[in-house]
């Protein structure tokens, strides 16, 4: 559930069909407002999404059955950015907003890829394996498919760097960049913050039962899913006498 200054937004099939919402803010006094909207339904496929929004807070991408969507606001569909052929998926916005950066296995295995809005032009970031990525100037930082660990490497360049050893698979999707710092999970732990510039890390989220690792990080806050327990009902039925 990415969170602007602007919107909260999530996933729910509160209306059948399962759909991205978005829950506005009081921007001038950063208070949650109640009104809750609905964008367009989504493409068919299957729902298990990841979504970002664009730098300027004013779409949403997402890749849905290999291909690569955008979801403006006050548009009434989404845009289809990049066709099923790209293989494409965990798909996140470049920092400049330029270009997007998705996972792919239209190479035989799963590597970045970069697509360039403005030329259209898709170019190949890693070749030793990627799954889920951003670039940050011509800084890439990704994870991988099939091994754990969280790398980075200079775009264009054979420099690639283990920068997070202790860095599960689980951690495939569900992690992100804010500012200087890095925001991934760490089973039995918890959401862990590791420091860019300096190379510190620190637990910002403790694990606990009810913790899915499903979080978003907005300046000092992080927004999370807990699961509650399971219930249902028990009836008794008496045989026919």
């Amino acid at each position: 559930f990415p969170y602007t200054t602007l919107f909260r937004s999530f996933l729910s099939d509160r209306q059948g069909d399962v759909s991205l919402w978005l829950k506005p803010l009081a921007v001038a006094a950063q208070q949650e407002v109640s009104s809750e909207i609905a964008l367009p339904a989504l493409p068919d496929g299957q729902h298990f999404l990841r979504f970002s929004w664009a730098p300027d807070s004013q779409q949403i991408l997402f890749s849905q059955a290999d291909a690569i969507y955008t979801q403006a606001l006050g548009e009434p569909a989404p845009k289809l950015l990049l066709a099923a052929s790209a293989k494409a998926h965990s798909a996140n916005w470049a920092a400049d907003g330029h270009s997007v950066i998705f996972g792919s296995m239209q190479s035989g295995d799963w590597q970045l890829w970069q697509y360039q809005l403005a030329n259209q032009q898709l170019n190949q970031l890693t070749t030793a394996g990627g799954y889920n990525g951003y670039l940050l100037g011509e800084t890439l930082y990704y994870s991988k498919f099939n091994q754990p660990g969280l790398y980075r490497k200079t775009r264009g360049q054979s420099d690639e760097q283990l920068l997070i050893a202790d860095f599960n698979v689980t951690n495939w999707l569900n992690w992100q960049i804010v500012d200087d710092q890095l925001y991934y999970y760490q089973a039995g732990i918890g959401v862990m913050r590791y420091h860019l510039s300096h190379g510190t890390q620190d637990c910002v989220c403790p694990d606990g039962p009810g913790f899915i690792h499903q979080y978003s990080v907005q300046g000092s806050t992080l927004y999370f899913v807990h699961a509650q327990p399971v219930q249902g009902d028990i009836y008794w039925l008496a045989p026919p006498l």
